[in-house]
């Protein structure tokens, strides 16, 4: 125990600094930004493939293993019949409600102009602009644990 007396030892605990709408406003923008990695992929004609661990378990002999794969990601946007593309916003995977409308996808001409829309989104988000839809589509995702 002699090492604890250089020690400075202190009574502690971990506060959580961030507000729960703040967390799901930097999860979107995190999405937000990935997805403005993979559109910058597909203009320079290569893949952007961020890796994750997995556990494989072999049931044979129940041994696990940790094994790097790669992360699938979903693109946002997707190519229409008349040539443009349309954006949506997910949280999780869900579609976020972009007006009181329901309108949920915004209608763009190329690649570059949905990264040019992923920053301003990004912006908005980060700004508390999508709050609103960031919190109707968490409770509706909430109720669907709630079934009884």
């Amino acid at each position: 125990m002699n090492i604890f007396n250089n020690l400075v030892l202190v009574s502690a605990s971990k506060v959580n600094s961030l507000s729960s709408i703040q967390h799901k406003r930097n999860k979107l923008s995190a999405k937000i930004l990935e997805q403005m990695q993979v559109c910058e992929a597909e203009m320079n004609n290569t893949v952007y493939a961020p890796k994750k661990l997995r556990t494989f378990t072999n049931k044979a002999t129940s041994e696990t293993t940790l094994l790097e794969v790669n992360k699938r990601i979903r693109k946002w946007y997707w190519l229409t019949n008349d040539g443009k593309y349309n954006l949506c916003i997910k949280y999780g995977s869900r579609t976020l409600p972009l007006n009181k409308d329901g309108k949920n996808a915004i209608e763009l001409k190329d690649k570059q102009s949905i990264i040019n829309t992923l920053k301003l989104l990004n912006d908005a988000a980060l700004k508390g602009e999508l709050d609103s839809a960031i919190i109707n589509v968490s409770a509706v995702t909430k109720k669907g644990f709630n079934k009884k």
